[in-house]
Order: structure tokens, then C-alpha cells, then sequence
């Protein structure tokens, strides 16, 4: 049963990521052809720098469940 869990999670997470990327590249797609090309570099440069920092902010959630998952399957070899 909790394979199976694993597995729907899984692939609900993989589908909620290619929608997020999806409306990422609609938006980028849609501003490049909207604004000028002076706008368009304003605006790209911007929205590089805001990724930048939610990149920042994520690293320490990032190590967290790096070492999470790597307990878990330290125990699931322990186990074996």
C-alpha cells in the first residue's frame, strides 16, 4: 500500500512540475513577443535576479531533505 502512495505522490508531484514549467515557458514565450526588445532584457533581467534569490532561499530546504532521504534509506538498508 505505501508503494503505491510513493507512486501516486510521485507522479503527482512530476505532473505539477511540467505544468509549473509549462506556464513558466507560456509566460516567457508571450513577454518576449509583447515587449520590446529593451523591455524584454528590463524584464528577463529581473526575473533572473527574483529566481536567483528563491534559489538562495531554497538551498537550506534542499540539504534538509537531501539528508532526510538519505536517513531513510540508510534505515531501508538496515532493514534489508
Amino acid at each position: 500500500m505505501w508503494v503505491w502512495v510513493f507512486i501516486s505522490i510521485l507522479l503527482i508531484l512530476i505532473g505539477l512540475l511540467v505544468a509549473q514549467r509549462w506556464k513558466v515557458t507560456g509566460e516567457w514565450l508571450r513577454m518576449e513577443r509583447e515587449l520590446s526588445p529593451e523591455d524584454y532584457a528590463l524584464w528577463r533581467k529581473e526575473k533572473e535576479r527574483t529566481a536567483e534569490r528563491w534559489s538562495e532561499r531554497m538551498k537550506k530546504w534542499e540539504a534538509g531533505f537531501l539528508f532526510l532521504f538519505a536517513g531513510v534509506m540508510m534505515v531501508f538498508w538496515f532493514l534489508i
